[in-house]
């Protein structure tokens, strides 16, 4: 079963480490193009939002737009 595993992999070289390079810097160039007030994780744009339950009742705090699919939150 190993064997089989083994076969399907794509072995290292030179050229998959360049394509890997390129892939990366795309990914970086991605994120450093994005608004000042996108969400770190998916990129969409985050909105302020004022907790409605729990210890920070009342508290404002910056929400990903895209919520519940992505629940990344920043502080005001």
């Amino acid at each position: 079963m190993c064997r089989k595993i083994q076969a399907g992999l794509v072995k290292p070289s030179i050229k998959t480490h360049i394509e890997h390079v390129k892939h990366v810097k795309t990914i970086v160039e991605q994120k450093q193009q994005q608004p000042e007030n996108a969400c770190p994780k998916c990129g969409k744009p985050m909105i302020l939002r004022t907790a409605k339950t729990g210890d920070n009742q009342g508290n404002q705090f910056w929400g990903c737009s895209t919520y519940p699919r992505c629940r990344t939150v920043k502080a005001v």
